[in-house]
């Protein structure tokens, strides 16, 4: 079984390393990328890079609906941000793995 994971504002440097290193981990689902200016594109559109390694599109969606769909989730925001979205991700009992300074 794979673990199912998700990138919590993925539109970044971060963000692009992380989705290619998942894209190809075999026991990794990637179900979930958000970005709040890409929601609605496809990952390979904004990263030319990423094209033929992952079918997802960007989000916008909310910690709370990436909890539902997710066992672990990576959050690569901006200083200052993931301390404020992490308890939710904690709360609903999911492992989260912080690439943030905070």
């Amino acid at each position: 079984m794979k673990i199912k994971t998700a990138v919590f504002g993925a539109s970044g440097y971060t963000g692009q390393e992380l989705i290619r290193i998942l894209s190809g981990h075999p026991d990794v689902e990637l179900v979930a990328a958000t970005s709040r200016r890409y929601a609605g594109v496809p990952v390979a559109q904004v990263f030319p890079s990423l094209a033929g390694l992952t079918p997802l599109v960007y989000s916008n969606a909310s910690p709370q609906e990436i909890a539902k769909l997710c066992d672990i989730v990576f959050l690569a925001l901006p200083h200052g941000v993931s301390m404020d979205i992490a308890p939710v991700f904690i709360q609903a009992g999911k492992k989260v793995i912080d690439l943030s300074a905070d």
